[in-house]
């Protein structure tokens, strides 16, 4: 049975009770999708946006810090590429000028498959805590925790929850558990890419696909895991 992570979201919370007053008084919201197809729109990079850390303050009412708490919290350890079809679904009110929340879709093409009933040549919805917004035609990536993009072609261990069958937006997705603890750069022993423990340590933010909130619990996280699964 998949152990439930609790999420306390200030904002979000707000938002929600917002929603149901909106429902009775007739001005539901709405949620708008949009596509973020770089070969088709010719837009820069999600990678190479700026950046911003989200308002909503969420609280990790769990925390893993080794990578046997995490597998626990995991009915689904897979290994896999992203491919470039990403959406986003923001949800705004029905008048769209105020965003409450936003979250990006791709599809993740599985390599490997350590748990879960998930098989090799599947491809999935990834849902990550991030969206694109433009200000006065600049765009910008929001961005929840410290879970910036996971880049296009590369490929990650994800530690996700079951997909998703609510009638939220989420719906139909799999999602990082603990956000950025549910995502880990690819790397193997035998290669010249292989992530020694100074390695890691030395690995920047970016190149972590990580905000700039501080990585330490991360990256000894992830040494844990390249030891166990990136071998």
């Amino acid at each position: 049975m998949e152990k439930k992570i609790i999420f306390l979201c200030l904002p979000l919370f707000a938002a929600v009770i917002f929603l149901l007053y909106s429902e009775r008084t007739g001005t539901a919201s709405e949620v708008n999708v949009i596509s973020l197809n770089s070969s088709e729109k010719g837009t820069v990079a999600v990678n190479d946006l700026p950046a911003v850390q989200s308002d909503q303050d969420c609280i990790l009412l769990y925390n893993a810090k080794t990578v046997e708490e995490l597998e626990e919290l995991s009915p689904n350890i897979v290994q896999g590429t992203l491919l470039d079809d990403a959406e986003q679904k923001i949800l705004r009110n029905k008048e769209g000028d105020i965003t409450l929340s936003g979250i990006n879709i791709s599809s993740l093409k599985i390599t490997k498959v350590y748990k879960g009933d998930l098989k090799i040549g599947d491809i999935i919805k990834l849902g990550e805590r991030y969206y694109i917004t433009d200000e006065n035609g600049k765009e910008k990536v929001v961005y929840d925790g410290n879970y910036l993009p996971s880049t296009v072609g590369k490929e990650y261990l994800f530690f996700l929850g079951n997909k998703q069958i609510n009638k939220d937006y989420w719906s139909g997705t799999y999602a990082p558990k603990l956000l950025e603890k549910g995502r880990y750069p690819v790397r193997t022993r035998n290669g010249s890419n292989f992530l020694s423990v100074q390695s890691i340590e030395s690995m920047t933010n970016k190149e972590l696909n990580l905000g700039n909130d501080d990585s330490t619990e991360y990256k000894a996280l992830y040494e844990q895991v390249a030891q166990k699964y990136m071998k």
